[in-house]
């Protein structure tokens, strides 16, 4: 009888803890992909500024370098202007 007794009492606690596993087990993947989706979110608000950062830098480069073209030209001009004279 003791031993049927002990017997039952260790299934009801292998459920209960196997239940006590299983709902730590779905919280804990609750909040690793609310914290993946935290993390993504921040990833992809860097990865917006850095290709801000790269269209801001890509236009002043362009702008930089079409400005010494543009003075040589007017400077090439000025010059051969001045030389018909």
């Amino acid at each position: 009888m003791r031993a049927n007794h002990f017997d039952d009492q260790m299934s009801q606690n292998t459920e209960a803890t196997q239940a006590q596993i299983s709902k730590l087990g779905d919280a804990t993947t609750s909040l690793l992909e609310q914290r993946l989706a935290t993390i993504n979110d921040e990833i992809s608000t860097q990865v917006a500024q850095v290709k801000g950062a790269q269209n801001s830098t890509a236009a002043a480069l362009k702008q930089a370098r079409a400005k010494p073209r543009s003075r040589a030209r007017s400077s090439a001009a000025s010059w051969t202007n001045n030389r018909s004279r």
